[in-house]
Formats: structure tokens, sequence, C-alpha cells
């Protein structure tokens, strides 16, 4: 493209388009690196009627203890932004650069109050992408699910990737990394799974409901693999990927003192992709990823010691003749909620298995409307009923009875 279209561009940019400044006021100091290509698309998209914005993501490799490491990284970038609608993920970046920079749709979704914000703003469509480091000289790897919301046209990351030790399955110089844009397999597999606790006491039944388009969050998987497909690491997660729901639907109640597991049915997706090409033929990155969850059952039962105690954490006051209770859940904590989720795929070189988690985070997402608990008081036992999350940030609601409000 010829150079000079590209800085008229860049000017015009930059001088008319008011809510599109890609200057870094408020952000730092000076022009934010931003690579004039995606100037350029960004750009166009404006001109054609879209809402563009431009996320720049710093890469930093870190150690256990956070400092940071050097190496001579390769750098791959997948999308996995509305995951849902894909195929498989899509790679967006190759190479050894670890300041990139790509242009996202901001696409608003509803106004509201974000978590952790007080003032109600538009609210915009989160994007995910996974970003994989390998150092093959010194036997370093790592990856990391990056999620962020565009809320401003300019969105700047500095993402700290926790690298592992391996011991690399040859030297580094006679190692070529694969240009391909598409995977060499994909295979989905589908499992009923917990996804939120229902916790009921005497004169309560409750359940829990989602509209299409809220999140759960399980987490990614990622190892590598020698050309004769025998695994190079262990499975490591990337992180806690968004699982939108593909139905509106509430499972059902449990009722009196019942405690249960609410399952829901997840959709996992495998994806293995050429990494390297050495003298003994092709190394590869294998990727699994939910990809959404539909349909509300019961599972196992739950044992709880926290329900008909003392409160903890937030609390809710209903008072006795309240009706149609409905207490939203989430957005919840990043922590792992249940772990050692069984999972299994068949693959062309054999059988896949491993396991996954559960975290405590559930959010509104595209959804009209928010996850929640439906609860039905069928008998007054005190005059409150008091709902809790200890701590939990709502994604785990214990309840219990009180002659007074908390």
């Amino acid at each position: 493209m010829n150079r000079g279209l590209i800085i008229l561009a860049v000017t015009i940019l930059i001088l008319v388009i008011t809510p599109y400044v890609v200057l870094s006021f408020g952000y730092g100091n000076g022009v934010v690196g931003v690579d004039a290509r995606v100037l350029w698309d960004a750009f166009m998209d404006y001109l054609q009627g879209g809402q563009p914005g431009i996320v720049v993501i710093t890469i930093v490799p870190v150690d256990e203890s956070g400092s940071t490491v050097n190496g001579n990284f390769i750098v791959r970038v997948h999308n996995f932004t509305d995951y849902y609608l894909k195929p498989h993920s899509d790679l967006v970046y190759q190479g050894r650069e670890m300041r990139l920079s790509f242009k996202v749709s901001r696409i608003p979704l509803r106004r509201g109050i974000p978590s952790g914000e007080k003032e109600p703003r538009i609210i915009y469509k989160e994007h995910e992408y996974t970003i994989f480091i390998y150092d093959w000289e010194n036997g370093l790897r790592g990856a990391r699910l990056v999620r962020f919301e565009p809320a401003k046209p300019l969105t700047e990351l500095t993402v700290k990737i926790p690298v592992q030790r391996f011991t690399p399955p040859m030297p580094a110089d006679s190692l070529s990394f694969s240009t391909s844009g598409s995977p060499e397999e994909v295979k989905t597999t589908q499992k009923w799974m917990e996804a939120v606790q229902l916790h009921s006491i005497q004169g309560v039944s409750v359940r829990f409901y989602a509209y299409e388009g809220n999140n759960l969050y399980y987490s990614q998987k990622n190892r590598e693999l020698n050309p004769d497909y025998t695994p190079i690491t262990d499975w490591s997660s990337t992180g806690d990927k968004a699982t939108p729901a593909d139905d509106t639907a509430g499972s059902p109640a449990v009722s009196d003192g019942t405690k249960k597991w609410a399952i829901v049915y997840v959709t996992y997706r495998y994806e293995r992709w050429p990494l390297e090409h050495g003298t003994g033929g092709w190394y590869y990155l294998e990727i699994v990823t939910p990809v959404m969850f539909s349909g509300r059952g019961l599972g196992n039962s739950i044992s709880c010691s926290l329900c008909g105690g003392s409160p903890t954490g937030s609390k809710t006051a209903y008072q006795e003749g309240t009706t149609s209770i409905e207490r939203s859940i989430g957005p919840g904590v990043e922590a792992v909620e249940k772990s050692g989720i069984s999972i299994s795929f068949t693959v062309s070189y054999g059988p896949v298995s491993l396991t996954v988690e559960l975290y405590k985070e559930a959010t509104t997402g595209s959804g009209s409307g928010s996850p929640k608990l439906q609860i039905t008081v069928n008998t007054w036992i005190k005059e409150w009923l008091i709902a809790f999350d200890d701590n939990t940030g709502w994604k785990i609601v214990h309840f219990t009875w009180s002659d007074t409000p908390p």
C-alpha cells in the first residue's frame, strides 16, 4: 500500500475523528506504537459505519516469583472471540514481536454499571485472545488467555505470562515455525458438568436460571506434541474461558435443606495446530476450549456448614411476605470452584483425555438479563430470610433465617 496514503489516513484519523484518537493521552506519553496497517483498517472500518477500536498488547514473560524472564520467544496469538460462532480459533499473529496491536470491534451491549465501577456507562462486548510463547533454545513455554472490554477506542494491556521449563525435543536452530492458518484436526465433545451450587434451607426452594448469552467460566487447556503425537508437555491451563449459554432455561429446584449442583451440558472443542517443523516432522500445539453450554439439570449433593449460620461476606435481606425473589449471581471471583472434571475426545491418532475446571464466576455477557437464583419461600420460619455469599462475589449463595435484618 502507498506509504503516503497510510500517512494521510493516520493524519485524518488523529485530527478529525475525535472518538478514535490514537494518541495516548491518559494512557502514557507520546503516540502508542500501533501498526500502521491496523490504523488503516480502523480508519476504513469507521468510514464504513463501524465502531472500531485498537488494542495494544505488551507481552511480559515472568517466572514463578513474577520477575521478568528474558528470552528469544516465538509468539502465537489465537482469537477466541465469539468462539461458538466459529469452526475453530483464528491464528491472528505468529512471530517474535512482544508488543502487538489489533483492530477490534466495539459492540455495545447495554448501559449499566460494570463490576468494580461506580458510574453507569455503555458496556461493550468482551474480546478473548490466547497468547502462546515459546523459547525453544532455552526450553521455556507459557500461555495465557486474555479477556478485555474495549470500553475506549484505545485499549492498552500489559500481559504477564508465567513460563514453565520443558525439555526441547531438538535444537532450536533446526526448527521452523508453521505458517498454516488452519488446524490439522478439530473435534468436539459434550458432557454434563457442574455449574452453580444450589443451597436451600427449611421453607425455601432454589433453582438456577440463565438467559441465552449469559456466561459461566471453564478452563482452557493446552499442551505440545512430538511428530509421533507423544506429549512433550503435560496439560496446563491458560485461564478461565467465558462459556456462553446457548439457550434460556432454568434448573429443577432444591428445597428444605437439600443442597445440590445445578449442572449444564457443556460443549468442549479440541484443536491441533502445526507448531514447528523439524527433521522428524511437525511438532504440534493442542488446545482444548469450552465453547458453550445448554440444558439445566441437578447433579450431585453438596455439603455445607454455612447455611443456617451467621452470614459472612455480602448480604441481602428479604422480609416476610416478599414474593418473586430473585438473586443475581456473579460476577464472582477468579478462583477454581470445582476441579477434576474429566473430558475426552477421539482424534485421528487415538483417545485424548484430560480434566478441566469450573471457576467461581458468572456474568451477564450478551444475555437479556443476569444469571440468577430464583427463590421461593414456602414457609416463613422467621421474619427475615438472609442470603449471603461468603466473599465469593455472589457466585455461591447461602441462606439463613433471622429475626432481624443484618
